[in-house]
Parts: structure tokens; C-alpha cells; sequence
């Protein structure tokens, strides 16, 4: 604000009655472009530091990614083989290895039901049971979540949207 000098001692005085501040302030020649070339020279840095964070990013997320598909490997076998256990399979050589094999099925948008139909008449003894509800059927040792006659772990692939 611009006062004349005689009304500034009125205006502080209500100022403070309204609990505001009042400071003075004096314009310095030259500080318009020295702000200026600050903000620029911000932009700058902050156009550069966010460039390394990407690369920081792209390198680290890679790796992520990498260990949490191994975790989710485990999983499935640690899972397959507490529900079913090791079936070995012999080989030309005489010796014995477990019978194991791991899918991973992305399923086309909307088929995703379609899927696990077939999957659950393929391994699950024929098609479903009307009388018993998933809900309703008892596993031992099946802990929270969907079960089904197979294991199945999901595999979150779409981007974590921004709230």
C-alpha cells in the first residue's frame, strides 16, 4: 500500500488492532532481474536434477521389477508344492527330477473369467461344482484371498494411477 506520510501512523495503529503486520518496504533497483535470473537459474537446476531422478528411476525400477517376478517365481513353486507336493519325473540319464512347470497367461481384456474357467475345468476335476460356492469351500491352509484348484499369482502390470 502507498500512504501518505501524516495517515501511517493511523493505519498501523489499525492495522495492529486487527492483528495484522505492517513492514516497510523499499524498492532496490536491480532486483527485479536478479530475481529473475534466480528463478531461471532454478528452473535450470531443478530441469537437471530431474533428469538424473528419471535415470535413478528407469535403472532401479528395472531391477525391482526383476527381484519381485524371481519372488513371485518362488511363490508359485513354494505354493505348488505345499498344495501338491513333488511328483518326480525320470529321465533318459536314470535320475529323477521334480515334475514342475510354471505359466505365465496374460489374458486378453474381458477374458480374464473365460480363463479361469478353463483352467479350473482343466485341473480342477471337471467343471464347477453348482452346490458349493468359492466362498463357501473350506481349504486347509489356504489363508485369505481367491483359491483355486491351481495356483495362481497375480502379477499387477498397469501403473499405479496418480491420486
Amino acid at each position: 500500500m502507498v500512504l501518505l506520510r501524516k495517515f501511517e501512523d493511523d493505519f498501523k495503529a489499525t492495522a495492529r488492532e486487527k492483528r495484522l503486520n505492517v513492514r516497510e518496504y523499499t524498492a532496490e533497483p536491480g532486483a527485479k532481474e536478479a530475481d529473475a535470473k534466480k528463478m531461471m537459474d532454478d528452473e535450470a537446476e531443478a530441469a537437471r536434477q530431474e533428469g538424473l531422478l528419471t535415470n535413478w528411476c528407469s535403472i532401479n525400477f528395472t531391477e525391482c521389477y526383476g527381484m519381485l517376478m524371481h519372488l513371485k517365481a518362488v511363490r508359485v513353486f513354494v505354493e505348488s508344492v505345499l498344495r501338491y507336493g513333488l511328483t518326480a519325473a525320470t529321465y533318459g540319464g536314470g535320475g529323477t527330477q521334480p515334475n514342475f512347470t510354471a505359466y505365465v497367461l496374460q489374458p486378453k481384456r474381458g477374458k480374464k473369467e473365460a480363463l479361469r474357467k478353463a483352467l479350473h475345468t482343466l485341473y480342477g476335476g471337471g467343471e464347477k461344482d453348482e452346490g458349493m460356492d468359492e466362498e463357501e469351500a473350506v481349504v486347509p491352509g489356504a489363508g485369505i484371498g481367491e483359491f483355486f484348484p491351481y495356483v495362481s499369482v497375480a502379477l499387477e502390470t498397469a501403473p499405479i494411477s496418480a491420486q
